[in-house]
């Protein structure tokens, strides 16, 4: 009985590590997705992009509410290192393409390695989706191939593209503290605060995202380490057109001003006073 028990464990340990990795994976595609989308100036094209991007949102809550059911913690930590940018936007697509071929293969393959049959029908589900989430980023290449100069986000990189940047991470970060929370979370009424929470920082990271497209900001963060200086902001102009894009720059302020570092020598207030 004790041996029956101990291969019904490792089972189940084993369901839990395919679904965490999963999880993972589910992440760097969510964030890679979002911050290609961020790139490109065709609307129709940056929906596609995000219509995916919400896909990947809801296989990730599956494999991870999947692993909670099943008796296990889920950690989820910032991936932005993970993720493929600051290049050409149509080699980028091309990456996400690639994302998805790979994610086809390593979702094949946990089917044979899993003895539970719910994730095994969940993988097979999200094979498909991936297998149109191909189909769509191909599309996408090719419309990006005709139209690069049109459709393609070239600003050049300075403070102002740097703190754009960190605005975006920042809020990023944020949601990645509240999904941890939302997924782990046992208390209905907390879980539900917590999903409104992260879905209100979702459009706000959204929001500062489509204002960048707008002035054809590029989005990367590693540009924030190379030209975030101290004091020293370029183009106020720039800062403010992304600041007014929100309904309430009190509630912007409000979101913000607990974030900015210390030893970045400025805030939200003072940038929002230079008007």
């Amino acid at each position: 009985m004790e041996i029956q028990i101990d291969v019904i464990l490792l089972a189940i340990m084993r369901t839990i590590d395919i679904l965490k990795n999963n999880v993972f994976l589910e992440h760097v595609a969510i964030l890679q997705y979002l911050i290609h989308m961020f790139l490109i100036k065709d609307e129709k094209l940056r929906g596609e992009i995000e219509e995916i991007a919400k896909e990947e949102m809801k296989h990730m809550h599956m494999f991870a509410s999947r692993a909670v059911y099943l008796g296990s913690q889920v950690d989820i930590k910032s991936v932005e290192d993970e993720v493929k940018d600051c290049d050409d936007i149509v080699k980028l697509i091309k990456e996400d393409i690639k994302a998805e071929e790979e994610a086809v293969e390593i979702y094949s393959a946990q089917i044979d390695a899993t003895d539970d049959d719910i994730t095994k029908k969940m993988l097979e589900l999200i094979i498909e989706d991936e297998k149109k989430h191909k189909r769509i980023f191909e599309y996408i290449s090719e419309e990006l191939e005709k139209n690069r100069q049109e459709d393609v986000i070239d600003g050049a990189v300075n403070e102002t593209v740097a703190f754009l940047n960190y605005l975006l991470k920042e809020r990023y970060i944020k949601i990645v503290e509240i999904v941890k929370d939302f997924i782990n979370e046992k208390d209905t009424s907390r879980k539900d605060f917590n999903l409104y929470k992260a879905i209100e920082n979702m459009k706000l990271m959204g929001k500062i995202g489509e204002a960048m497209v707008e002035k054809g900001i590029p989005v990367c963060f590693k540009y924030i380490k190379e030209n975030l200086g101290t004091t020293n902001i370029r183009n106020m102009d720039d800062i403010m057109s992304v600041l007014n894009k929100f309904a309430s720059k009190e509630r912007f302020m409000e979101a913000y001003e607990k974030d900015i570092k210390k030893e970045r020598g400025f805030t939200i207030g003072d940038l929002t006073s230079q008007e």
